[in-house]
């Protein structure tokens, strides 16, 4: 017996043919072994195989006691699904039917992909993707102009609105002012510590009654170091020339109060309202405490001698989400530069800190306690304690220069370690995003425009192609929608479409 023949399903070009259609052999010849033409040939492989066997079998029948695999023809199919033979496997040698066989699969293995492709055609739905797919491709390449616009256009409408630059140069200024500005630890003139230096309760109220409160409250004019020793004895002897004699307050051309204005910080910043601060209180309780099985617990408990308040606080290095938790937060404290004088202000921290026995033993009455939370205390506490997890110094300041607010956050991690984490966050905001020069106001306005109108113009093509899919079709909607429209560009543009609606 013969292998058996090839497919019959064959197109055979004519010479009436146009160059266009010979012209499709080559850019369709991949896409036609891939989707047909090779598991049509590997099945015919399968099948020239089982003819091969027939052949042995008819042609030479073998003794019972020959080992399986002894007359067998050693083939492999490789990843493409032909079949490989070994060069020295004698059974063809042997057997003209079966190197008969052998040879014509050979010879389908030599023939060309351009060989194939104009004997046995091209399946008609290779060639509806693959002009589909050209069509998609010319189609993306004629949009880019299009995308490029749009992206411009938002961009430069985001830069406008948003005017991060202007956000990123304030909040760079306050976090930069309160990590090095506000220190303690003062040897004359100069603060040895900054905020990275707290690492316990008391430096925390050294930071913030002689570093922080007197940064930000400003109630007089500052003047130079020594500046009236700078011009000398000779000069000023005689004179009750000195800084103390210098006016507090400056009015300058156009300003309605004398500068500094209550409540001003940086000059150009006011804050607004006052100063927040508030704690994360982790309760504390003896079944909390981890101790060795082996020993008696009330014996350890005896020995520790407090309970235990674990955290989550701080184990790690705290990040932006970490400065965003706003729940939880106990044991509020308001300070009020507009309202008391700076001495007033650090008589309110060390009530906090004392937890109102300046109040009770130096001036005999603990209503005069500033501290709200430690004065209903009994027995009197301080505001921070072993409980304490989380510090939080907020306040909001308002930019006039830019119409701004900027919520500035101060927080100290107290993990259970020992170790105290500081984190300086801020969120800012425009007051109106829309108050600008004219000039940048008119662009804005383009841009916007440009983008919205690009926008509905990608939405109608898209419901243009999705009515014309599913006309042209002759199935269901569903499934038209599936095979001819779904693709991964049209994801992209209702995608891009649904983001810029909303």
């Amino acid at each position: 017996p013969q292998p058996t023949n090839r497919p019959t399903n064959q197109h055979h070009p004519s010479d009436g043919e146009s160059l266009f259609t010979e012209s499709l052999v080559m850019p369709v010849r991949v896409a036609a072994v891939r989707h047909s033409l090779i598991a049509a040939r590997a099945a015919q492989h399968q099948q020239e195989l089982r003819d091969l066997a027939a052949a042995q079998a008819h042609h030479h029948e073998e003794d019972e006691d020959v080992g399986a695999g002894g007359r067998h023809l050693h083939t492999e199919v490789d990843q493409h699904g032909a079949l490989e033979f070994e060069s020295d496997d004698p059974l063809p040698k042997s057997d003209s039917a079966v190197k008969k066989a052998v040879d014509r699969l050979v010879s389908f293995q030599n023939e060309s992909l351009d060989e194939v492709v104009k004997t046995e055609g091209v399946p008609q739905d290779v060639y509806l993707d693959y002009v589909k797919s050209e069509i998609d491709t010319e189609a993306s390449c004629l949009e880019l102009p299009l995308t490029i616009v749009v992206l411009l256009s938002f961009a430069i409408m985001c830069i406008l609105l948003m005017k991060q630059h202007q956000a990123f140069s304030l909040e760079a200024a306050y976090e930069f002012d309160i990590t090095e500005n506000a220190n303690f630890a003062w040897s004359g003139n100069f603060g040895h510590k900054g905020i990275a230096d707290v690492n316990s309760i008391a430096d925390f109220w050294s930071w913030m009654r002689l570093g922080l409160l007197g940064l930000i409250v400003q109630p007089s004019w500052y003047y130079s170091e020594r500046v009236a020793d700078a011009l000398g004895g000779p000069i000023t002897a005689g004179t009750n020339y000195s800084v103390s004699s210098l006016p507090e307050q400056w009015l300058f051309d156009g300003y309605r109060k004398p500068a500094p204005v209550a409540n001003d910080y940086l000059r150009y910043t006011k804050i607004v309202g006052g100063i927040r601060m508030r704690q994360k209180v982790i309760p504390a309780s003896s079944e909390k405490c981890y101790f060795p099985v082996a020993i008696d617990r009330d014996v350890l408990q005896k020995w520790v001698g407090k309970p235990c308040v674990p955290a989550e606080e701080g184990l790690l290095t705290p990040e932006l989400q970490d400065a965003e938790v706003f729940n939880g937060l106990t044991r509020d404290q308001y300070l009020f530069p507009d309202l008391d004088s700076l001495d007033e202000l650090k008589r309110v921290l060390i009530d906090m800190e004392d937890g109102c026995n300046r109040a009770a033993t130096v001036e005999g009455n603990l209503a005069s306690c500033r501290c709200d939370w430690c004065k209903v205390q009994t027995p009197r506490q301080p505001w921070i304690d072993e409980q304490t997890s989380r510090v939080e110094i907020s306040l909001v300041v308002y930019n006039a220069q830019y119409g701004t607010y900027t919520y500035v956050s101060i927080n100290f991690m107290f993990n259970r370690g020992g170790h105290i984490y500081k984190f300086i966050h801020c969120l800012s905001t425009f007051v109106d995003p829309m108050q600008s020069p004219i000039e940048d106001l008119v662009v804005t306005i383009t841009a916007g425009a440009i983008w919205a109108c690009i926008l509905l113009y990608v939405s109608f093509c898209e419901l243009k192609e999705i009515c014309s899919v599913i006309r042209a079709s002759g199935s269901g909607c569903l499934r038209a929608l599936k095979d001819d429209y779904l693709g991964v560009w049209n994801v992209v543009d209702w995608t891009s479409i649904f983001i810029g609606s909303t």
